[in-house]
């Protein structure tokens, strides 16, 4: 008897039927799939797939593949999918959870909640969902990321992100990235970038590795547009004056025992629905329409829901709208290029760079003003880096590097001497941005260049 062909499988979708990988019922023991033909479910270690009897399609038996223990027991993967009474009472219970919990209530919590639902439908949706849990060290931030790493699809907890040794994991898998107290180096931006968007790959080691999947960043700087490499869902956090009830081990296990079959569910039950949504936002500024897009398209099937989405995004979505008609970037470059001009100045403080933006604007007969922690994300996406510098705060170290970098952008943007005089710098010089064109840098000595400053 000719054996049958075994192929293995992350999951499969076809018009007829979904598979899902699930966690065998054995304590640590490895994947079923979870067969889904539209009404029932049907869990096996194996399945044999037929072909019709006139045709020549062969049978075949599809199994789990074959994962590294240690990813296995990162994950957790509900054992089966669970009925649950409507999308708005599932989104009830999640959202009641988070005020439990963290302490979170109103906005925040309704859209850490419709986060949840969009991780179970990452695939389908036009944007990965991307978290940002903005805040000091908290007992609010570090339970509601431990508590969202409960409720998330295939929540993988990391102590470090990066292309390379994000490539190096089965994404086939796509796992939710979760990454706690991060530093905002290129390394992360890129990865950032490029797990952002579904028809991008990686090279690595003669594959190509596609890394789109859902992030939640727990961090004390903001995120922005350009580093998330899209839209992404803010939370602020703070110190609470009042304990929070304790999230243990056990606590989180029985958290993601029961909701996690219910949240399998509704990925099964709506999943073609929500492939299938043409919801649009066009008024939204780009980022916050493609959002907008993705978590409106999750309850496709729910009017109501639909329509609660958007006022939750309307205050992000002014703010892309203002930052666009206005560009800061050219403003900021002239605070910087003041401080460059600043003789013996080896550092600056993001605060003090904000005062500077504030005062330009003003001059300039603006209303608007721009607070430390957007000056910093103007700086970053400029290229240049914010670190903690001292007690009062980050800011930047001004070597001659970054000050070249600095004097580079004034000349892209355009930007004229903050000073408003004739004022020289060795990299006004070497650069030729000089209200003095006659003179010719190359043609001057050390010592007359020495006596010019």
């Amino acid at each position: 008897m000719e054996q049958q062909p075994r192929i293995e499988t992350y999951g499969e979708l076809a018009p007829q039927f979904m598979i899902e990988l699930v966690a065998d019922d054995v304590p640590a023991g490895g994947f079923k799939l979870l067969l889904w033909d539209g009404a029932e479910q049907h869990i096996e270690s194996n399945l044999r797939q037929e072909g019709a009897p006139s045709s020549i399609f062969t049978p075949r038996i599809i199994s789990a593949p074959e994962v590294d223990s240690t990813v296995r027991r990162a994950i957790r993967f509900p054992t089966h999918a669970a009925p649950y009474e409507s999308t708005r009472e599932l989104l009830g219970e999640v959202c009641a959870l988070i005020d439990k919990y963290t302490g979170l209530r109103g906005k925040s919590a309704s859209l850490a909640a419709y986060s949840v639902l969009a991780s179970w439908l990452v695939d389908c949706i036009e944007t990965p969902l991307c978290l940002s849990i903005v805040g000091p060290d908290s007992t609010q931030g570090r339970q509601l990321f431990r508590l969202l790493g409960c409720l998330y699809r295939r929540a993988l907890l990391l102590s470090d992100m990066s292309v390379a040794g994000v490539c190096s994991l089965p994404m086939a898998l796509c796992p939710a990235l979760f990454i706690e107290r991060c530093q905002f180096n290129p390394d992360l931006q890129k990865l950032l970038r490029v797990s952002s968007t579904r028809d991008t790959f990686v090279p690595r080691n003669g594959r190509l590795v596609n890394l789109c999947c859902a992030k939640v960043i727990c961090s004390e700087e903001p995120l922005y547009d350009d580093a998330a490499g899209g839209g992404f869902i803010e939370i602020p956090v703070a110190p609470l004056p009042e304990p929070l009830p304790i999230l243990d081990q056990h606590t989180q296990q029985q958290i993601a025992g029961e909701f996690q079959p219910k949240l399998l569910m509704f990925r099964l039950i709506n999943y073609k629905q929500v492939a299938d949504s043409k919801f649009d936002v066009p008024e939204f500024a780009s980022p916050v329409r493609e959002l907008a897009r993705s978590l409106v398209s999750c309850v496709s099937h729910e009017p109501e829901l639909q329509a609660e989405i958007v006022p939750l995004l309307k205050e992000q979505n002014e703010r892309a709208l203002s930052e666009r008609a206005f560009d800061f970037n050219p403003i900021v470059v002239e605070a910087m290029l003041s401080v460059c001009h600043e003789p013996k100045r080896e550092s600056v403080h993001v605060a003090e760079v904000s005062a500077r933006v504030n005062k330009i604007l003003e001059g300039q007969g603006e209303m608007l003003t721009l607070a430390p922690k957007p000056v910093a994300n103007k700086l970053r996406a400029l290229g240049l880096t914010i670190r903690r510098l001292d007690a009062a705060g980050r800011g930047m170290l001004l070597p001659d590097a970054v000050r070249q970098r600095i004097h580079r952008l004034a000349l892209d943007y355009q930007v004229p001497d903050a000073r408003g005089g004739p004022y020289w710098c060795r990299n006004c010089l070497e650069l030729g941005q000089t209200k003095r064109d006659e003179v010719d840098v190359n043609a001057l000595s050390q010592e007359e260049i020495d006596k010019i400053l």
